[in-house]
């Protein structure tokens, strides 16, 4: 199947299941962004967000003003101990930043994002940098 079609694919069932089935945050923290970055095809400002893991695997980044947000679906990367550290870790490309994973501090996994196909366009030519935000854990109510 073509990236372009299985993007779609994914898109049409995550939205269905924001739909069906009401949201539990189990994880939420709060950070503020130095630089513009991209979640999938979707480019977000530098700025102050919010971002909640759903059900262990859905991600959604808020910026704090309503402005902007955009969701994306996760895999789990981590091992044995908790990580204590709450951020954010992009993929850096030249200008271009692309959101990786995400560590809410309170689990031994972090959630690491499916890389698009800008950003392997963008890793194809350009050597690439990891970049963190410091991020604060909010209590999830």
């Amino acid at each position: 199947m073509k990236p372009f079609k299985f993007s779609i694919s994914v898109a049409c069932v995550l939205f269905a299941l924001l739909l069906s089935v009401p949201a539990q945050t189990t994880h939420r923290i709060r950070v503020t962004v130095p630089r513009d970055f991209t979640i999938g095809d979707q480019q977000l400002p530098a700025g102050d967000y919010r971002v909640d893991v759903f059900y262990d695997s859905i991600v959604q980044v808020a910026r704090t003003d309503g402005a902007t947000v955009a969701t994306a679906v996760t895999t789990p990367v981590g091992g044995q101990e908790k990580d204590q550290i709450p951020r954010l870790v992009f993929h850096c490309y030249g200008t271009h930043c692309f959101l990786s994973e995400v560590w809410t501090g309170d689990a031994s996994v972090g959630r690491e994002l499916y890389a698009s196909s800008a950003e392997a366009d963008y890793a194809s030519r350009i050597r690439q940098d990891q970049t963190l935000a410091a991020a604060t854990r909010l209590p999830v109510k």
